[in-house]
């Protein structure tokens, strides 16, 4: 009997045991069921993730080209600028030249006039006197006239 008990007992640890490791088994078979899925999910995510990186690559090549584009451009802008300011540099060059000869013009015409002017000034004081006699003597003859013609006047009479 006791050796009965004992093969009883034994056999049911090996039914625990193999419900314990169906239950695992069970356990374990959704764990693989859900990571196939997240594999399968996974493959997707790749695919995209390759469909976006072949689209990045050729948004790269085209932004190459228009950097390449835009760096030959600027390079012919950059050149013509150069000539530009070294014509304008040029040019502020001549305008000093050309300023320099029209102040010099400027003051020897200036010079002129002031000459001109000091000789006109002392020709009128030169005359300034004797134009006073004159106008004083033309002011006494226009009253003087003024006085012969005061007494015809009253007897309505010309005085030739």
């Amino acid at each position: 009997m006791t050796g009965s008990y004992l093969a009883l007992i034994v056999e049911g640890l090996v039914a625990m045991l193999l419900v314990a490791t169906i239950v695992y088994c069970i356990v374990v078979s959704r764990k693989l069921n859900n990571l196939k899925a997240d594999q399968e999910r996974l493959g997707d995510i790749v695919q995209e993730l390759n469909q976006a990186t072949q689209h990045a690559e050729t948004a790269i090549g085209g932004l190459r080209a228009t950097v390449d584009t835009a760096n030959r451009d600027l390079g012919t802008r950059l050149d013509a600028a150069d000539e530009i300011e070294t014509k304008l540099a040029n040019s502020m060059a001549e305008a000093g030249g050309v300023l320099s000869k029209l102040s010099a013009i400027s003051q020897a015409a200036r010079s002129r006039r002031d000459a001109q002017q000091t000789q006109t000034h002392s020709a009128r004081a030169e005359l300034w006197p004797n134009l006073r006699l004159s106008s004083l003597a033309a002011a006494d003859r226009a009253s003087a006239g003024q006085a012969r013609a005061a007494p015809s006047q009253k007897t309505g009479k010309d005085v030739a």
